[in-house]
């Protein structure tokens, strides 16, 4: 959870939805034509993945190669020149972040990261080695060689089987209909992917949504006990991904107090239970078993 990272955009860009690059290239030059021209020499130092098969657009592909999207589903995007000098890997140290409040893209390590090691981000998560590698290439213009892909083909094919397996288990997950008709099989393969992310060390966004969803399933058949819990385990690891400055930290400062102002409360009262009836445990393997009914 340590801030690695705090850093405005060089630039801004709508060009991130454009679909013509002479346009993007034309607004891109009058911006950077405002800035200092010590700016103006780092953004154009920064890795351009379409330099060969679009050599007529320049800064366009720049910003295709670096842009990071202010927000989630934001048509606004930053070109940071720290940040976008950070490389890819599939099992990534640490989590980027656009802090509207600060109007700053932060990177939060979310795994012990040793001196001298590489801080990693990733630019594409889930799916087998495969699946990621392609679109990498295809995206990116790089052949993924992150300490994930390289491992030894009998471990890489036992974490290609695990991870497609989160995949289909996050389809299932998402479903709201086997959320609200079908809550323990949806429990049983919230278990069953947690256990998944311990296994492949998982500790970026895919395991606070993961808590999320669970929250979310409790909540809706009236579980305040287990909801809570997961609350708590959402509310900690957007903290330690995102800081206390998150919108997402934020909206759960009262909610893991108090589930039931969550507007996912009480749909049915199949798990009913209160806060107060989570019992106390022994050990961890039991408050475990506990949480996820099985």
């Amino acid at each position: 959870g340590t801030l690695i990272i705090s850093e405005a955009p060089l630039i801004t860009t709508t060009s991130i939805t454009s679909l013509s690059p002479t346009r993007t290239e034309f607004e891109l030059s009058e911006a950077l034509a405002s800035l200092p021209l010590d700016q103006q020499e780092a953004y154009i130092s920064l890795h351009n993945n379409h330099a060969e098969t679009d050599p007529a657009h320049p800064l366009a592909g720049i910003v295709r190669s670096n842009v990071y999207p202010l927000g989630a589903n934001a048509k606004v995007g930053g070109i940071f020149l720290n940040i976008s000098r950070i490389n890819h890997s599939c099992a990534p140290n640490a989590v980027q972040y656009w802090n509207d409040l600060l109007g700053r893209e932060t990177v939060y390590a979310v795994k012990p990261i040793d001196i001298g090691e590489e801080i990693t981000l990733s630019y594409y998560l889930g799916g087998s080695s495969v699946e990621r590698r392609q679109v990498l290439l295809e995206q990116f213009g790089f052949w993924c060689r992150c300490h994930l892909c390289s491992l030894p083909a009998d471990e890489l094919a036992i974490s290609d089987r695990r991870l497609e397996r989160a995949q289909e288990l996050d389809r299932l997950i998402g479903d709201p209909e086997r959320c609200e008709n079908e809550p323990d099989t949806v429990m049983v393969a919230c278990k069953e992917m947690f256990e998944i992310f311990e296994q492949e060390s998982v500790r970026d966004g895919r395991l606070a949504r993961l808590f999320y969803d669970a929250f979310q399933l409790c909540n809706l058949h009236s579980d305040l006990a287990r909801s809570q819990c997961f609350a708590e385990f959402y509310y900690e690891a957007k903290l330690n991904s995102e800081g206390a400055g998150s919108h997402n930290v934020l909206e759960m400062l009262a909610v893991r107090q108090r589930p039931q102002i969550h507007d996912s409360f009480g749909i049915t009262n199949r798990w009913k239970s209160s806060v107060k009836d989570r019992p106390e445990f022994a050990n961890v393997d039991e408050f475990r078993r506990w949480l996820w009914k099985y």
